[in-house]
């Protein structure tokens, strides 16, 4: 953890231990709506990228790849619910 250098009114300190704090807490758990949202926009990104594959294979391939790469994400986004 960085070194605070000057914090004359503590309030540097205040915002670290407060953001500690947030991530001692962890997320909440993902509700059922924002889920249902995910998968339904993951299932309309993929169709995209099939549309896209049609028309320029290695545009489709990028495409996938970047889904993927957002995909290995949520864990870290929404927590274990995300998944």
């Amino acid at each position: 953890m960085a070194e605070i250098l000057h914090d004359p009114d503590g309030a540097a300190a205040r915002v670290r231990d407060h953001a500690a704090e947030m991530l001692a807490e962890g997320k909440p758990p993902m509700d059922e709506a924002r889920r249902a949202w995910s998968r339904w926009a993951s299932d309309d990104r993929l169709d995209a990228a099939a549309g896209v594959a049609e028309d320029d294979p290695a545009d489709g391939t990028s495409f996938v790849d970047q889904l993927a790469l957002a995909r290995q994400m949520l864990p870290l986004i929404y927590g274990d619910a995300g998944t």
